[in-house]
């Protein structure tokens, strides 16, 4: 992590060669896992899944769930999941709900008003 590979490695998550992805993908869920570890010490943040965030390496790995190799799916959806996905806990359910009149369906949150009648353009 002093060293600076976090970077590179999530650089390697778009190159051509699924055998050097692969290798990639082993080397940042091991420093996520010791970051994991280390969690309790910093307040529960894991900072090495944040120093990947910063590098754009969460948007390389969740590109990883189109891939056509299914190893190298299978591995960024675990990751995905052990690592990244406490943030969408955080956040509304976008399930649909029937608004007061029962003619609207509303999305998000629900606190939000819609204005009534119709908009004239």
């Amino acid at each position: 992590m002093e060293q600076g590979v976090v970077p590179p490695l999530c650089d390697l998550f778009t190159t051509a060669d699924p055998k050097i992805v692969m290798v990639a993908l082993e080397g940042i869920e091991n420093i996520l896992r010791v970051g994991k570890t280390d969690a309790p010490r910093f307040n529960g943040v894991n900072r090495y899944a944040e120093n990947v965030e910063e590098c754009g390496g969460l948007d390389n790995l969740e590109a990883l769930q189109g891939h056509d190799n299914e190893e190298i799916y299978e591995k960024a959806v675990k990751i995905l999941k052990l690592y990244f996905e406490s943030d969408e806990e955080d956040t509304p359910a976008m399930e649909p709900t029937m608004s007061a009149n029962r003619d609207q369906f509303q999305f998000g949150v629900p606190s939000l008003s819609m204005p009534q009648g119709k908009f004239k353009f």
